[in-house]
């Protein structure tokens, strides 16, 4: 109760809280409407655009990748190796570094 109380009064807690809330809520829907609406290796590459935020190089392995995307491994791997083979992105132990992240952005669309 006394936390409820404390937060209830601290209107830079509040904000931060609701911008908080916020930011996830809208993440979330971004990520319904992607699954509904394209194939996996779109969503991948949206996923990895993302994940760079502007870097060539993402720190993650194809597992994680898949926990995020709500898919196996294997498939992963699999789109991976499609991206690759296209030269769009290389792949190597737990990183993937981004060589054409407007051709990455063209999947997306």
């Amino acid at each position: 109760m006394l936390r409820r109380a404390r937060v209830a009064a601290e209107a830079a807690i509040q904000g931060f809280t609701f911008n908080a809330l916020s930011s996830r809520l809208f993440e979330l829907m971004a990520l319904i409407e992607e699954t509904a609406s394209q194939g996996l290796e779109a969503r991948v590459a949206a996923f990895l655009l993302r994940r760079s935020k502007g870097e060539t190089e993402i720190a993650m392995t194809q597992e994680q990748i898949a926990r995020h995307l709500s898919t196996s491994r294997e498939v992963i791997s699999r789109v991976l190796r499609g991206l690759a083979a296209r030269r769009l992105i290389e792949t190597t132990q737990g990183r993937i570094t981004l060589l054409d992240s407007s051709g990455l952005g063209l999947l997306t669309k």
